[in-house]
């Protein structure tokens, strides 16, 4: 009996295996980036502390009401209090750092003398030669750059 028991789950499990074969159709599966068109390092740091920002906005009050409810059980256990007292710190303390790491970036560009808007004005400049504001090349040309200048930010400026 239980050798017909084995071969009856045998054959079940092993005819699984052909249903399964049944489907022959491929597709074809694309992931999309999460982050987008992320073309350079200062966006996808800006995109990394955005998403930072938004979990510490959620996670810091509950970590904060998590040290309330340790201080109002402690009892007066001068131990679990210090707990409590440790645990908000540390979540302000953590907010802050996320705070802080969003300026990180901008204080970077700032010290580096970098300017994010360059992009549009540097390739209207490469291509015809003029110069333009820093929000659209195609319809605010302001005219050409002297001999020598290259277009950036809007502005006429030595290489």
């Amino acid at each position: 009996m239980k050798q017909k028991i084995f071969i009856l789950v045998l054959i079940f499990l092993i005819s699984l295996t052909a249903i399964t074969f049944a489907e022959d159709k491929t597709t074809e599966i694309t992931i999309p980036n999460p982050l987008g068109e992320t073309s350079d390092i200062y966006t996808l740091i800006e995109k990394i502390t955005n998403f930072l920002i938004g979990v510490a906005i959620v996670v810091t009050p509950i970590i904060i009401v998590y040290a309330g409810f340790l201080y109002i059980t402690a009892g007066g256990n001068e131990e679990k209090v210090k707990t409590a007292q440790k645990v908000l710190i540390w979540a302000i303390i953590g907010f802050a750092i996320v705070l802080i790491a969003r300026a990180v970036p901008a204080l970077i560009k700032e010290f580096l003398g970098i300017n994010k808007n360059t992009s549009n004005s540097e390739t209207c400049a490469n291509s015809g030669g003029n110069c333009c504001s820093e929000s659209e090349c195609s319809d605010q040309i302001l005219g050409p750059c002297d001999n020598g200048l290259v277009c950036c930010g809007g502005q006429c400026i030595s290489p």
